[in-house]
């Protein structure tokens, strides 16, 4: 078998988790497919945010910035706004890295991120999605890599 290669999953978790169940189901797609998340923190349900310290704040800063520049993708769920999750989509663009952006089709009728819609960056793919067509979608993403 060949060597699996690391996948950055992206998604908000300061900034709110209303879409974080879809987050697992997106590791498992992508496990599915060969490839391996290195990103493992985000999936957290029970991630502790007490620490805010500058010192615990650099480390994830730091760690994840070097995640990012291990990986071979990055998978950003877009549906809650975040800055952390943009600033890590145009850290992962700025070093030509792929990038599938989603944002779930319950916001269809919302606005679209223009930074994520407008950029005519040819490394960035965003789509709407759903539970049932998220195999199809990120198959397709990988299949391309």
């Amino acid at each position: 078998m060949s060597t699996k290669h690391p996948v950055y999953l992206a998604g908000s978790i300061s900034a709110g988790r209303d879409f974080a169940g879809y987050l697992q189901y997106i590791a498992d797609i992508v496990e599915e497919h060969g490839f391996y998340i290195i990103s493992r923190s985000v999936l957290d349900p029970d991630a502790d945010l007490s620490d805010r310290s500058m010192k615990n704040q650099r480390f994830i800063f730091e760690r994840d910035i070097q995640w990012i520049a291990e990986s071979a993708a990055m998978i950003a769920e877009i549906s809650t706004p975040s800055l952390g999750v943009g600033f890590e989509v145009h850290e992962a663009l700025d070093r030509r890295i792929p990038v599938l952006a989603l944002r779930h089709t319950l916001l269809r009728d919302t606005t679209e991120p223009a930074m994520i819609v407008g950029n005519p960056d040819p490394l960035l793919r965003w789509s709407y999605y759903d539970e049932s067509d998220l195999p199809e979608i990120i198959q397709a993403f990988l299949g391309e890599l």
